[in-house]
Formats: C-alpha cells, structure tokens, sequence
C-alpha cells in the first residue's frame, strides 16, 4: 500500500505544480556489469517527477578498464529500461543527460511511467548500449621484433609472431571478419609487400596463421601494417538489473 501512497503523493504534487522528493530506493550493493573494455555501474535509480510527470530515474557511471580509450570519443551511448515480471509495463526514455567527469561518463535517464503502474516485486533492467566507434581499417604495430607474443591494437591479438630471416609467420584473431588481410612491413619509411604468402583461417572466420615471405631479410625492427578487409559494427550491451521497491525502505 506504501507504493500506492507514493503514486497517490506525486499525482497530488502534480495537480499542485509542486516539486516531488525523489523517493530512492538505490541498492545497498554494488549493481555491475562490465566487459574487457568497459566497466558499467547502476550508481542511483528513484522515483521521482520529471517536468511535473511520475519517472524512474537512473544513473549510470561509466569507466574505461583500458587507459587508451577517450569515452567521450570512442563511443557512443544509447540507454533502455526493460520489465522482466509478468505484469506488461513500458517505460519511454523522456530525458537523457550526459556528463564526463575525470575520465568516466555519467549516463542519467528519466522514464515515464503510468500512475497505475504496479512496480511491487518488479525486477527492471537498465540496459546501457555502447557502440565502439573507434575501430580503424588500418593497424600498425610499431618497433617489432623478430619474436612477439600477445600483442594487441584496436582489439587486433597477434598471439604469436616469429620471423626466420625472410619469412614472417603469425597467428592472430580479430573481433572483425579476418579473411583478406593485406599485411606490410614498414622499413626505413619504405612499405614492402611480401612476395608469397599462405594463411588458414579458422571456422569462426576470426582467426588466421599466416606466413609471409618477403625478397629481402626482416631487419631486427621492423613496424609490421595490417590492413582489414572489413569492419563490423559490434554493440555491447550492460544488463544492470534492480528491484524499485519502496516497500523495502
């Protein structure tokens, strides 16, 4: 009944065109989601009004695990509200706000909800969809060895290389489709192709073994260009699930 009180007190509020006390009902333990990039943290969510309307309101902090990455820049952000209970609900985003403040996004959403809406025992889902805009065709690897493992750029893994005078081999995986790659080596600011070339690509389609035969001997450093042949357009998505219960306070 404390619920019904609550709905009851924001549509008095309305009628009055009088502002509502956020009624906070954030969880006691940290609400987390996070992939190898990105951390993504459910910080605040309440019930309050919006533009004299009855919201939940959200808030979500948003840290890069991965120094290299500018959040501002290299993504961008779109933000739903799921039901997950037997009663149909549907919240409409209203209202967004984006903040960056000492490297990390504040993502803070507003969604309406219907006064009858019956949010006892609901488990909601804050979804926070993040679309990497920073994958690029081209990829170097500067200063390489004739030996070299575990090496990453933009989310290209070669997870071994070696080179026998001429002939470079690596094994590699990428997010994006790998077949076609058109692979260099940059010498004294000269790009040379190889002369004859081999690969295997796994089923997946997102890891190769190649091997790379060049008229010439690798020096001892040497930048290595690959090339992509194609990009994807991945989105990640942050499940963050909560309980707006007021009868829990």
């Amino acid at each position: 009944m404390r619920f019904l009180f609550i709905l009851g007190l924001i549509t008095l509020l309305i009628s009055c065109g009088g502002e509502q006390e956020p009624v906070n009902t954030s969880s006691s333990h940290p609400i987390i989601a996070e992939n190898r990039h990105l951390q993504v943290e459910l910080i605040e969510y309440s019930i309050t009004t919006f533009e004299e309307e009855p919201v939940i309101k959200t808030i979500m902090e948003v840290t890069t695990l991965e120094n290299e990455f500018d959040l501002e820049q290299d993504f961008f952000y779109d933000l739903t509200l799921v039901p997950t209970g037997v009663e149909p609900l549907d919240f409409e985003l209203i209202h967004e706000e984006k903040e960056i403040k000492n490297n990390r996004t504040f993502l803070t959403a507003f969604y309406s909800i219907d006064y009858d809406a019956d949010l006892r025992n609901q488990t909601l889902v804050s979804q926070v969809h993040i679309k990497p805009n920073y994958y690029t065709y081209n990829i170097q690897f500067p200063n390489m060895s004739h030996h070299e493992n575990n090496l990453t750029e933009n989310d290209f893994l070669i997870t071994e290389l070696n080179v026998h005078k001429q002939v470079l081999e690596f094994t590699a995986t990428d997010i994006h489709p790998i077949k076609g790659l058109d692979v260099s080596i940059n010498i004294n600011n000269e790009k040379i192709y190889p002369t004859f070339s081999t690969t295997e690509y796994d089923t997946s389609g997102h890891a190769v073994a190649g091997k790379y035969e060049f008229f010439q001997n690798i020096p001892a450093s040497f930048d290595l260009l690959i090339s992509r042949n194609q990009l994807i357009e991945p989105v990640w998505t942050f499940s963050l699930p909560f309980e707006p219960n007021p009868q829990q306070q």
